[in-house]
Formats: structure tokens, sequence, C-alpha cells
């Protein structure tokens, strides 16, 4: 027996596969240079710089979209499989109808239910449940809005490190001095290190930096950190695909 959404649960798995990959790509990332530095108070101040060689954002930008489009081709898949359901036929601008508002949801609908394309129980399921517009269902609006801009241009990141820990320093006797669970306000970043006023110390060991990207200005999520946005997108695709299981087969299969 097949199935019931076979394509469009393998689209969410799919699109899981490239979160793995971004976080990954994020605990793995190793971007960030320190300086340390005496001024002529014998203040000693330490300095967070990126390294631009070290920072391929495109990368990420590229899981981001993989992620994005495989969430929205599974319910693109679902809606494709319901209009056949319901004993319509698909078309080739057949898409799970996303809007802005819920006044602009209602007349595809309605159009779609008189050319008995889908039935009422499906209608009634996206108007008052699924809610895909971005006042009822952020996070399904977002990803279609998202989704639309990664194709005309990369959705590169904008990548923070949240604090830094087992720094050390040296100084002219060769003693190590160890600075340990450094936060990080904001880049660039400089703070003066009040504990080693008067030594002459360079850098030993950089240490370990915990990171993360969030979406830039102008997009939805906007300064939010990226990864628990697409999992929450990928767990409202999941819940619709349920939703339509539920209402089309009585039944609901773990994703």
């Amino acid at each position: 027996m097949a199935e019931n959404f076979h394509g469009s649960k393998k689209k969410i798995q799919r699109a899981a596969k490239h979160m793995q990959d971004l976080n990954a790509w994020i605990e793995a990332s190793d971007f960030y240079l320190l300086s340390v530095n005496q001024d002529a108070d014998r203040n000693v101040w330490l300095t967070l710089f990126y390294d631009p060689t070290a920072l391929p954002t495109e990368d990420a930008a590229v899981m981001i979209g993989d992620a994005l489009h495989n969430l929205r081709s599974a319910l693109d898949i679902l809606w494709n499989d319901t209009i056949v359901e319901c004993g319509g036929t698909p078309t080739k601008w057949s898409r799970f109808p996303i809007r802005d508002t819920a006044d602009e949801l209602k007349a595809p609908l309605s159009n779609l239910l008189e050319k008995q394309q889908i039935e009422a129980e499906v209608q009634n399921l996206l108007l008052n449940t699924v809610k895909p517009y971005k006042a009822g269902n952020y996070f399904i609006w977002a990803l279609d809005d998202l989704n639309v801009r990664d194709k005309h241009q990369l959705l590169i990141p904008v990548l923070k490190i949240m604090n830094i820990w087992d720094v050390s320093f040296e100084d002219e006797n060769g003693k190590e001095w160890p600075l340990n669970n450094i936060l990080i306000a904001d880049e660039p970043w400089t703070i003066r290190l009040k504990e080693f006023w008067g030594k002459n110390l360079k850098m030993k060991n950089k240490g370990h930096a915990a990171s993360n990207i969030f979406f830039d200005i102008g997009f939805p999520f906007e300064g939010k950190p990226i990864t628990p946005a697409l999992d929450g997108i990928a767990k409202e695709v999941s819940r619709t695909v349920q939703a339509f299981e539920t209402l089309l087969f009585g039944e609901i299969r773990e994703l």
C-alpha cells in the first residue's frame, strides 16, 4: 500500500538533511582572529576581527535555499495530491496557496471549489486551521516569501560570534595567562582586560567560538537566528501534511 503524501514526506526529509549540513557548517566554521595590544597607559586591549578569507557565507546561503525549496515543494506536492484525491486535475499552475492576507486567500480557494478541484472540507481546513497567510501562520507565509527571494538572490546570512572560551596569552617570560568565556556584544569588538594591566602579552591560543547565523535586515525573521526559524518552518510544513492526511485519509503516519 502506497504511503499517503509520500512525495511531500521525502521532501521534508531532504530539507532536514540540508538543515543538518547547515548546523555542521556553523559548528565547523573558523572565521575569526584575535589581537592583543598594550597602549601608552599600559592598558591591555583584546580585539576581535572576522577573517573574510575563512567566511564562505555563500555556502550557507545555498544550504538555506535548498532547505526552503524542499519545504515549499513538499507543500506543492501535497496540494497536487490533494486535488487528485478530491477528483480534480492538477495543472502546471497548481501550487499550495499562500497569500499575504486571509481575504486574498479566499478568492482562489472559492474558484478551485467552484471548478471542483477541491472539496469544501479542504477549503475550511486552509481557512480555519492551516491559515497560510502572514497573520495566520507566519512560518508558512515566511517560507513562501523566502523561497521567492532565493530564486532571485542568495539569502546571505549574517554571522555573529556569541562567546569565546579557552583564550590564552603568553608574556615575555613565556608564562601563559588564560582567559575564559568571553561574551561578545557586537562587532567590531574590543575590550580592556583590566586584570592584565601592565603585562606585555601576545596571543598564544585564540580559543573556540560559539556562533550563530541570522537573517539580515529586510527579510522575514529579521535579526533572528536562522536555524530555529528553519526548524519552525519545517514543523509547520509537517503539521500541515498531517492535517491533510487526517482530513483525507483519517490517519496520521509519523513523518
